[in-house]
């Protein structure tokens, strides 16, 4: 999974700002600031489509609202501009892959594809630059052309063109024979593959308007939905297996359950339905007999548990209609997943996430590195985002303007 990512022309994102992952990643800020905007930038990345003669392009229509490229373009630039991603992988301590993605317009690209009513992004170029530290690096090319992909090496300054390449996905669908020297062509492989973890399978997306059922359908589902409407179906199928630390699914979501929520659960079968249950004092309850707010964190739980080392977890606005203690509490079942390798993004305005982060911080000082906060502000059709870093005290290194309460967050830290 990348390490940093970046996004230009897309919506309200003109200029790219690194955003990096380390482990656990909050992104605060304004209203209509871009936060949303750049989730949805990588959820459109993760579903990649080649519906056009094989060329790769994003599939707007997957992520509800978006619409259409012109929907989608910055307005500050003209219809000719491309919406840029920039990721950073590593696929060994010792190699470093930046790779660009340049998708411009159908109707500006170099190649005659498949015709559609509405106008999309194809992929234009691929460049992915190899760095193994110092000077030692490589440039690498895949442009579209009218004749289809080419795949080229930049060599003092000019371009070599080395071959014809396709996709599978955003993923190129070759060995690269053209390349002699058998270790530049395996470390060229390796960050290549490193692009097959864009796939929707690892980039799990929780939004927020959660909406669990009383009764769903058995189709055989291990992954929630954007909704957490399937939630007692994904529990089912999960039922005999382990989570990411070895323990039994069901014993992780008890425990879990019991404390941040101090209720038990179960799915039952009932007419073929997954039934979900809360179960009070011996009783057993339907979803809907029990507070909404339960029916908001389940999904989180849920979604956290499921979620495999490598993965990148987004969630959206995690404290929805839960309980101040509640939203502080889930910061640790965030931290749990993040010391296994999984990564979490969470687009929240919660005061009590942000406390409870920084105080966890100030207790287990160790923790800052795996940290990231972000600020978005909005500056007319463009944002500004800014990384805030939380110091093994727990105070923050700058406190942007409109960051929150800051007597109230302060007083209620301890930090003052």
């Amino acid at each position: 999974m990348f390490e940093k990512y970046s996004i230009k022309n897309f919506k309200i994102h003109q200029d790219s700002t690194d955003i990096e992952f380390p482990g656990l990643t909050i992104l605060t800020g304004t209203n209509n600031s871009g936060k949303t905007s750049l989730i949805q930038s990588i959820r459109v990345l993760s579903k990649i489509e080649n519906q056009f003669s094989g060329v790769p392009f994003l599939a707007f229509h997957k992520v509800n609202g978006l619409g259409e490229l012109k929907d989608v373009l910055n307005k500050n630039v003209s219809r000719s501009e491309s919406i840029e991603y920039n990721l950073y992988f590593r696929p060994m301590p010792s190699l470093g892959a930046h790779v660009t993605l340049r998708f411009g317009s159908v109707l500006q690209g170099n190649m005659q594809v498949a015709a559609r009513q509405s106008d999309a992004a194809v992929l234009n170029e691929l460049q992915l630059i190899m760095d193994e530290g110092g000077d030692q690096y490589h440039i690498y090319q895949i442009l579209l052309t009218e004749n289809g992909y080419i795949f080229a090496r930049q060599e003092d300054g000019k371009r070599n063109v080395l071959g014809s390449v396709k996709f599978v996905g955003i993923q190129p669908a070759t060995s690269f024979p053209e390349i002699s020297d058998m270790w530049e062509r395996e470390k060229l492989l390796m960050c290549t593959h490193e692009l097959s973890s864009l796939n929707g399978m690892f980039i799990r997306y929780l939004g927020p308007y959660r909406a669990v059922s009383a009764y769903v359908p058995d189709n055989g589902s291990s992954f929630l939905d954007i909704n957490g409407n399937n939630t007692a179906e994904v529990m089912a199928y999960w039922n005999d297996k382990s989570i990411f630390d070895g323990t039994p699914f069901m014993e992780a979501f008890a425990k879990w359950t019991s404390k941040l929520l101090k209720t038990e659960f179960a799915v039952r079968m009932d007419s073929s339905q997954y039934k979900l249950v809360a179960i009070e004092s011996g009783v057993e309850l339907s979803i809907s007999q029990i507070g909404f707010g339960n029916t908001q964190i389940l999904p989180v739980i849920v979604q956290i548990l499921t979620a495999l080392p490598g993965d990148l977890v987004i969630i959206e606005n995690p404290e929805v209609h839960l309980h101040p203690k509640w939203k502080a509490d889930l910061v640790e079942l965030f931290l749990y997943a993040v010391n296994y390798g999984i990564k979490v993004v969470l687009e929240t305005q919660s005061m009590e996430i942000i406390n409870r982060t920084r105080l966890t911080v100030k207790n287990s000082p160790e923790l800052a590195k795996k940290i990231a906060v972000y600020f978005f502000e909005k500056r007319g059709f463009s944002c500004e985002i800014n990384r805030i870093d939380i110091k093994e005290t727990g105070e923050l290194d700058v406190w942007p303007e409109d960051f929150l309460d800051r007597v109230t967050i302060e007083d209620s830290v301890g930090l003052l």
